[in-house]
């Protein structure tokens, strides 16, 4: 996968070069609070990286609840299972492996696909050499019974300046995003529900729904 090569080495300084907290912490809290409250659930965070949205899941599921982690870097998952340790957290698993093999990934760990009701992917589909085979194990993780799914991620920038364009356009090229995915968009064609929000002019998307 050519979007995994930029993230195989970074785990340790990812946090700082992707501008999280200038810019990308505020829409991934905001998407958090969209989900809402799901005492006791299990989350699936695919493309976990750091684990930056782990803090804000665990307040979401609760002690009651299973936030699972997946992510083909294993750089990046270091950091990730630093962040557990270091916040004590009980409830968070991570798993190595790629976000187009859903299903047999989770199995593999011994993970029930019955037991995920909810999956969320930030800054991450638009980042795969194949979005499409990561769109087909959504499907057939959602034919067993339909899950919540929400996502953030990069999309072409409609307004603000000139400067500001050119910046949206070089972070994305810099973290391998291709705006062109629009993966809010094979979201709302697989949930009648779909809540579409853009934020940062259009820099980030926000989406979510049930999927069936």
């Amino acid at each position: 996968m050519a979007g995994l090569q930029r993230y195989r080495h970074i785990g340790r300084v990812y946090d700082i070069l992707s501008l999280e907290r200038i810019l990308y912490s505020k829409p991934r809290r905001h998407l958090h609070e969209l989900i809402g409250p799901l005492p006791a659930t299990s989350i699936l965070d695919v493309g976990c990286g750091t684990g930056l949205n782990f803090a804000g899941l665990c307040d979401l599921v609760g002690p009651g609840g299973h936030v699972i982690g997946i992510d083909a870097s294993r750089s990046m998952l270091a950091a990730a299972r630093r962040r557990i340790r270091q916040a004590g957290w009980t409830n968070v698993t991570v798993i190595c492996a790629d976000a187009a093999h859903l299903g047999p990934a989770l199995e593999t760990a011994g993970v029930d696909l019955d037991d995920i009701d909810a999956l969320i992917a930030t800054f991450v589909i638009s980042t795969l050499t194949d979005p499409a085979s990561f769109w087909n194990s959504v499907d057939q993780l959602c034919a067993r019974h339909p899950r919540l799914i929400a996502l953030a991620d990069l999309g072409t920038v409609t307004s603000g300046g000139r400067v500001w364009r050119l910046l949206a356009r070089t972070l994305a090229a810099l973290g391998g995003s291709q705006p062109t995915h629009q993966p809010w968009q094979d979201l709302s064609d697989r949930c009648s529900d779909a809540v579409i929000e853009t934020h940062l002019g259009g820099h980030v998307r926000l989406a979510l729904g049930h999927c069936r």
